[in-house]
């Protein structure tokens, strides 16, 4: 809280974007597709399809996950 502009800064909010972006999928999935008519018709085809999404969203969260380089310098202040 007292650094906001901080090295790490961005490269949390690109993970935290991945990972919202990934969340609301599931929520999506699970409350209405796995809750669905099709579902009941074809739950095979309805996990393979949403499967396919949810993998392409965690391989997004995990290329989010980048090391941040920085250096820290200790000034004296008079």
């Amino acid at each position: 809280d007292a650094f906001p502009d901080n090295p790490f800064a961005a490269a949390f909010a690109r993970v935290d974007e991945a990972v919202r972006l990934k969340q609301a999928f599931e929520r999506t999935q699970i409350k209405e597709r796995f809750h669905s008519a099709e579902f009941r018709a074809n739950p095979d085809q309805v996990v393979a399809e949403t499967e396919a999404t949810h993998a392409r969203l965690a391989a997004d969260v995990a290329r989010a996950v980048v090391p941040v380089r920085h250096v820290i310098r200790v000034e004296r202040v008079e």
